[in-house]
């Protein structure tokens, strides 16, 4: 566990506030109660890649009053059950609104813009004798992948190893090189990350 502080102006400290992730990208922040005051009529999305706090603009002036209700996003439609209302009494009821793209950032696949957990991961000239090599976790067409912890930093990784005759021979180089280029640009939650190669 770390502790991260996102960039953008956050919202007040609160808690019982409903939550769900849009798209594996936004998290939307509805409600909520703080220490003298609570959130009932207020929404906030945040950018969980970026880490950073976004606008979120509503089609109407005013949203559902609730505190504390379940969240889920399904197909662009969110939908929130019970959760406390303004007059102190417990809801029975779902309260719906529709998300649209408009405004929101977009996934770029193709951006170079790492998050800093992932530049603190990026290894700078590495070899094979900075790890200690464990156990295979994966094996494929052109070689296999070991968990390895790295001796300076005390840190895991996944070590692709590649032969490169057998590459070579099937005729693979490029797309190999593809591979790599691919996940050195990239950064997403669902995608393994990009730390470094090296050859032997």
């Amino acid at each position: 566990w770390s502790l991260r502080q996102p960039d953008g102006i956050p919202p007040e400290a609160r808690r019982f506030a409903s939550s769900s992730t849009y798209k594996s990208r936004i998290l939307f922040v509805v409600g909520g109660e703080g220490e003298n005051e609570k959130y009932f009529d207020d929404i906030w999305g945040l950018d969980v890649i970026a880490l950073k706090w976004i606008n979120v603009s509503l089609s109407s002036n005013t949203i559902p009053s609730f505190c504390g209700g379940v969240m889920e996003i399904k197909n662009q439609v969110a939908y929130i059950y019970g959760g406390k209302r303004e007059n102190n009494e417990v809801s029975e009821e779902v309260s719906v609104f529709r998300i649209t793209d408009k405004g929101l950032p977009p996934i770029n696949l193709k951006s170079n813009t790492k998050s800093s957990i992932i530049q603190s991961l990026l290894l700078t000239n590495p070899k094979l004798s900075d790890f200690e090599i464990g156990i295979v976790v994966g094996t494929g067409s052109f070689g296999r992948v070991f968990c390895a912890l790295h001796t300076l930093t005390k840190k895991y990784y996944a070590i692709k190893e590649l032969c490169k005759a057998h590459v070579i021979d099937l005729n693979q180089v490029e797309h190999v090189k593809a591979e790599r280029d691919v996940l050195s640009s990239i950064c997403h939650p669902h995608i393994v990350n990009y730390c470094g190669c090296f050859q032997d």
